[in-house]
């Protein structure tokens, strides 16, 4: 009988440790999400400061009469190409090196104009138009892509939206009107 009370009050012991040690683990899992969650908040602000700016984002279409000769236009039957042009502005925190420049262009129903590519991030992907390479030496960089229209069925009179991506963090973005 006293083996048994004994044993039973360890049994109560050592419930109480196994709630006691519960309760720990599940506030450390807590704390563990919560800091997982700032961690990520804060990798996209650091994402933010390093990356590059646009400004001055303009997109035209051109229509090409010969090699040596485009001119603009905003009919889509006459269109060849869209040029996408920007100006990128680097910061004290951009690291000097390559950067990958994507352009999307958007038709009215948000479908993609030209896609010639996907590319995947750690928790994203990005369909792109037209994809550029710079060379980021802590100056402003005037840049100028082509992209070639192949498919001008498809296309419908409207707004484009044209979005300017450093790797997956937009940085600009223009309107093109076609008819």
């Amino acid at each position: 009988l006293a083996q048994a009370e004994f044993f039973q009050k360890q049994n109560v012991s050592l419930h109480e440790e196994i709630t006691s040690i519960s309760e720990k683990f599940n506030l450390q899992q807590t704390q563990l999400h919560s800091l997982a969650q700032e961690n990520n908040r804060l990798s996209q602000t650091i994402d933010k400061m390093v990356a590059l700016s646009a400004t001055n984002v303009s997109a035209i279409a051109l229509n090409n009469l010969n090699s040596r000769t485009d001119i603009k236009t905003n009919r889509i039957n006459k269109l060849d190409n869209i040029e996408v042009c920007l100006t990128l502005l680097s910061n004290q925190f951009t690291p000097v090196g390559n950067k990958n420049i994507y352009v999307q262009i958007l038709d009215p129903d948000n479908q993609i104009v030209s896609e010639r590519g996907h590319v995947n991030f750690k928790d994203t992907s990005l369909n792109y138009s037209g994809m550029t390479v710079v060379n980021n030496n802590y100056s402003n960089i005037d840049v100028c892509t082509k992209i070639n229209v192949d498919s001008k069925k498809a296309m419908k009179e409207g707004t484009y939206n044209v979005i300017v991506y450093q790797d997956n963090l937009p940085i600009g973005n223009t309107e093109l009107e076609l008819n």
